[in-house]
């Protein structure tokens, strides 16, 4: 109980913006590989960097590298964004056309949205401050004339 009251110790707002993008990315990582697994839009790498960014930042937040953690989670969205958007240019492509299919599919639809959202969120968790500033209150003694 000690570890989680510390925890919550002068947090920011970018701190519990962390934590919700951890979960964030967990939920985008299991809404691709369910809807995509075993197609040609799935790419295992995008998928990986899903996962080993909420990783890597949990384990940054457990160590109170809170700071590395926000740089992590926006540097690993990016790599899964890029990742995700190799997989399927293809099929964009096919239904841009109009070749194959009328639609999109709801499942890629809500995968981008996802990731979109992470990607978003998680760059401009970069630049919110994860902790607050302490002001240490100091004695100003007046000076003798």
């Amino acid at each position: 109980m000690k570890f989680f009251e510390e925890l919550k110790k002068d947090k920011s707002v970018g701190f519990w913006f962390t934590l919700g993008l951890i979960v964030l990315y967990i939920i985008t990582a299991i809404v691709y590989i369910s809807c995509f697994n075993g197609t040609d839009e799935m790419n295992y790498v995008a998928f990986s960097f899903l996962l080993i960014g909420a990783v890597l930042s949990t384990v940054c937040v457990v160590f109170k590298k809170y700071t590395i953690a926000s740089y992590v989670i926006g540097g690993t969205i990016f790599l899964s964004l890029l990742f995700y958007v190799y997989a399927v240019y293809y099929y964009v492509s096919v239904v841009m056309v109009g070749i194959d299919l009328d639609h999109f599919s709801t499942e890629f639809i809500v995968t981008t949205i996802l990731f979109a959202v992470g990607t978003i969120c998680g760059i401009s968790n970069v630049f919110i401050p994860q902790t607050k500033k302490v002001i240490e209150e100091t004695t100003v003694e007046s000076e003798e004339k």
